[in-house]
């Protein structure tokens, strides 16, 4: 294999990774936000009000991307590295607190 097939196959691997794990990432944030919405919801409490959703619907939507295959990107722009080293971080801890003891 030519160092140049060699560098358009990591290229593409490295492609083929982050669309993995922004939709693994996506799947985690859906969780989340299906986490807390039953810790905010109430069984008294009315659903909120649909003009509402949908507004909030419509700016939301102002951001996203749709790809060829109709998935939505929603892209998230950190503020320093050290975000990201706090992500990790946090990560890390549910990972090895989801694990449970040994």
């Amino acid at each position: 294999m030519s160092k140049r097939e060699e560098t358009v196959r990591e290229t593409e691997q490295l492609a083929d990774r982050r669309d993995r794990v922004a939709a693994a990432g996506g799947e985690m944030l859906g969780a989340v936000f299906g986490f807390l919405g039953e810790l905010v919801s109430q069984d008294q409490a009315p659903p909120p009000a649909e003009p509402l959703v949908t507004q909030v619907r419509d700016r939301l939507s102002e951001c996203v991307e749709e790809d060829s295959a109709g998935r939505q990107r929603l892209t998230v722009t950190l503020p320093d590295r050290r975000a990201l080293d706090a992500l990790a971080q946090t990560l890390a801890k549910l990972m090895l607190a989801g694990a449970g003891p040994k």
